[in-house]
């Protein structure tokens, strides 16, 4: 119970400090948590996801002319563009009222520029990015620009900043951007602050280490969507391989189906000739005659006894008479076929 009572007061002090960490945090800080079940996590903090854009909110109106955080500028411009050199000497002539920025002058031609290039989407010339220097937020302008113009762009991107302002220490969430941290990793992360131990802010990433990070995880993004695509095509081409399999099943399905039932009607054919065959054996033409068809008719009214072989006779008029007309076909075809060889 005295070791329990000892400890409170050191408790409370880790307690205090992690209040007091809230309090200096500011979106853009680079930090590490550790959790209370261990493990840990580095990032750079950002604004929650309920605080996205609101058209209703009133934007932040912030005082340009009081000393502001550093910021950077990169002019992106064509080596001997007159337009890309007046901008360049608008540049100089407005950053005298903003101290806290570094300019830097990227020419398009140059091996190097072409990863900035690509990082920044630069797709004109000159086109000038804004960027905040703690928390790589950015403003594009592209054409020629103004001081006055300049200036508006520098204001949007601070009331920008200040609008994502985040008390964490009513904030019940810390959202961390793990991109840079993580390569392979994309988006952010929310963690509540009931599951974290510790909250420890570090240096942050200089601009060189910055842009080396975002070109690989560019690259990585690349990749995946590459592998993506890749993939995508592989299975379509599988599809296209599954569906042309079963296209080749059914059809030769229908041929074995189309064979069958030709061999099973060359069969009932050959079977019917055989069945005519034998009904004329049966009833030869030349002795079942017309006359004699009548005859069984008329005893057949005349409810005179016929034999069962006038009955069947009578029973099957329909074949045999087909019978006959086939075997009448048949002997024409052999005379002609005959006649023709004949002929030859």
């Amino acid at each position: 119970m005295k070791h329990m009572i000892a400890l409170l007061p050191f408790l409370a002090l880790a307690a205090s400090a992690q209040e007091d960490v809230y309090t200096t945090l500011a979106t853009g800080d680079r930090v590490q948590v550790t959790f209370r079940t261990g493990g840990s996590l580095v990032g750079t903090l950002v604004p929650p996801p309920a605080m996205g854009p609101n058209p209703n909110k009133p934007k932040k109106l912030v005082d340009l002319k009081a000393a502001g955080a550093p910021f950077s500028v990169q002019l992106f411009q064509k080596r001997g563009d007159p337009a890309g050199e007046a901008q360049a000497a608008v540049l100089n002539t407005w950053k005298k009222d903003y101290p806290e920025a570094s300019v830097t002058v990227v020419l398009m031609e140059a091996k190097e520029s072409v990863d900035l290039i690509k990082l920044n989407n630069v797709v004109a010339t000159p086109t000038i990015i804004l960027r905040d220097t703690a928390s790589g937020r950015s403003q594009a302008q592209v054409g020629l620009q103004s001081a006055e113009r300049l200036t508006a762009g520098l204001a949007r991107l601070r009331s920008k900043l200040e609008e994502e302002k985040v008390d964490y220490v009513k904030e019940q969430f810390l959202t961390l951007d793990v991109r840079l941290e993580y390569p392979g990793l994309n988006g952010t992360m929310s963690l509540s602050k009931k599951d974290i131990k510790e909250v420890r802010k570090l240096q942050k990433l200089d601009e060189a280490t910055r842009k080396r990070l975002e070109e690989e995880h560019r690259k990585i993004k690349e990749a995946q969507s590459a592998e993506e695509a890749a993939r995508r095509e592989l299975e379509s081409k599988k599809t296209d391989e599954a569906k042309a399999d079963i296209e080749k099943t059914e059809k030769e399905e229908k041929e074995k189906a189309s064979k069958a039932d030709e061999g099973k009607a060359l069969l009932e054919k050959a079977e019917k000739i055989k069945s005519q065959e034998e009904l004329l054996k049966t009833y030869p033409p030349e002795l079942w005659t017309e006359e004699r068809k009548q005859t069984i008719l008329n005893k057949s009214q005349a409810k005179l006894p016929i034999s069962t072989e006038e009955r069947v006779f009578l029973d099957k008029q329909g074949e045999w008479a087909e019978a006959v007309k086939a075997a009448k076909a048949k002997k024409e075809k052999e005379e002609k076929e005959k006649a023709t060889q004949e002929e030859k």
